[in-house]
């Protein structure tokens, strides 16, 4: 997979700019109000009937200040959080095309060397790496259709599901649910990654190496 066909990690940083950019034009607009009517004239009647007039606070241009600027701040922590959660998915799928073989550069040879490098995968689908990861059902081949393609390879392993640990295909069809579900995988290394994907129990479009 090269660069063009990885999504683009900064799709929504303007988004995430624009809505700070708020923020601090709801403090200017707060301040004016604030400067402009934050106190107002009180009229008060002393023993002798004579009305003079005091500053007071005027609660509800401060309410109305305040509440614009807290709101603000919510709308562009949260379109923060949520892009920095779509770009740690970016950095993930550019972690597993890392070990995705690269796309020949020449049009013409681009088909026949995608078609050779699909041969060799086959070829080599049935043989298990001599390292794998040390915990969790083993991955032993992966469909071009499966949700995990790409992001698995043979010799990686499911970890758990959902929070629950598995270590056999059987335990990963349990823990599992139609639609979105919580997985955490590892590599040969044993170093563990996670990521949010749409699954249906009854086929991951995964074969588990059964002798771990």
């Amino acid at each position: 997979m090269d660069n063009s066909q990885l999504p683009n990690r900064h799709r929504w940083d303007g988004w995430v700019t624009f809505a700070w950019l708020m923020v601090a034009l709801a403090v200017a607009i707060g301040l004016v109000m604030i400067g402009a009517g934050g106190t107002v004239a009180v009229p008060e009647t002393n023993y002798r009937g004579n009305i003079t007039w005091t500053e007071q606070t005027n609660y509800i241009v401060w309410g109305a200040a305040i509440g614009q600027v807290v709101g603000a701040a919510m709308l562009a922590a949260i379109f923060s959080i949520i892009n920095s959660t779509y770009q740690n998915s970016c950095d993930m799928l550019r972690i597993a095309a890392g070990h995705a073989p690269a796309p020949s550069n020449s049009t013409k040879s681009g088909s026949t060397s995608t078609s050779a490098s699909s041969q060799a995968k086959e070829a080599t689908a049935n043989v298990m790496p001599e390292k794998v990861a040390p915990h969790g059902a083993v991955v032993h081949e992966i469909r071009s259709t499966s949700p995990f393609y790409r992001l698995l390879q043979p010799g990686y392993s499911i970890v758990s599901v959902n929070g629950v640990k598995v270590e056999n295909e059987p335990e990963l069809k349990e823990a599992a649910k139609k639609g979105k579900n919580k997985i955490e995988f590892s590599d040969e290394d044993g170093k563990e990654y996670s990521i949010t994907i749409n699954l249906n129990p009854e086929d991951f479009g995964v074969t588990f190496w059964a002798g771990k």
